[in-house]
């Protein structure tokens, strides 16, 4: 059995220990990716946050009449609410 470029003898006990070694390293890794995977969803809501800002923008530049009158005095509030606190 090839493990790493190394030719391993498999007897009962070096077979024993070679598949704890394996389920370690198993383990860890699967801990790791768990790790790196919550810190990229992470940033992704952080990305789909900030990309959200930009569509609204284009949403408020296109919009006419009514709609917009409608938009800029939803907004306006919003951001009066966000002076007060």
């Amino acid at each position: 059995m090839l493990y790493h470029g190394m030719v391993v003898m498999l007897t009962s006990v070096s077979f024993q220990s070679f598949l704890l070694a394996y389920q370690i390293i198993e383990s860890h890794g699967k801990i790791v990716r768990k790790k790196i995977d919550e810190e990229l969803k992470k940033l992704d809501e952080n990305i789909l946050l900030a990309r959200a800002v930009h569509e609204r923008f284009a949403f408020a530049k296109r919009v006419l009449g009514i709609k917009r009158k409608m938009f800029a005095k939803k907004r306006y509030v919003e951001k009066a609410l966000m002076k007060k606190t």
